[in-house]
């Protein structure tokens, strides 16, 4: 069983938290460059999401 290294964790933590930032500052602007913002952290969730359940496809 392959773990994470902490420094592996840590990374992913704060990828996390800038991709939520994201979304949520995104969201309560308005125009194409908060979208784009918003999109771009919810492709940093969806990627993190990806990468834990990969091991388990």
């Amino acid at each position: 069983m392959n773990q994470d290294s902490l420094g592996l964790k840590i990374a992913k933590i704060v990828v996390f938290a800038i991709s939520i930032f994201l979304v949520v500052y995104g969201h309560t602007e308005i125009g194409y460059p908060y979208l784009g913002m918003e999109l771009l952290g919810l492709t940093g969730i969806l990627l993190l999401l990806w990468q834990y359940n990969r091991k388990y496809v």
